[in-house]
């Protein structure tokens, strides 16, 4: 169990009609006890449309990296990119970005949403 609080801030870099961009950080600001990363599930939806799964390290639509170690522990960031879409061209100056953090279930438990904010991309 335990109670989870993310903050965001835009990613370094402007954004472009190109894939590849950088999007924004994702940080966590509380947290009982880490984050495995293994059992974490990353998905995003940019300015409502469809939901979109992120992976990690490469490869899809839209990608993550993570801090080092098999946790996600307080104060460490995730970055989050688009992948091999465009996803974001910044022609209205910035994109909104709908971030959904799932804890994945282990046996018997339920896949659980921790998160779910809006983080602008610039």
């Amino acid at each position: 169990s335990g109670f989870y609080q993310f903050d965001s801030r835009d990613a370094y870099g402007d954004l472009s009609s190109s894939t590849g961009d950088d999007l924004i950080y994702i940080q966590m600001i509380q947290g009982s006890d880490g984050l495995n990363w293994a059992t974490l599930a990353i998905s995003i939806s940019v300015d409502s449309g469809a939901s979109i799964q992120c992976s990690e390290g490469g490869g899809g639509d839209c990608t993550y990296e993570t801090a080092d170690g098999s946790m996600w522990d307080v104060s460490e960031e995730i970055l989050i990119s688009e992948g091999s879409a465009d996803l974001c061209d910044g022609s209205n100056g910035y994109c909104e970005i709908t971030v959904v953090i799932t804890k994945l279930g282990v046996g018997d438990e339920d896949d659980r949403i921790i998160a779910q904010l809006s983080a602008y991309a610039e």
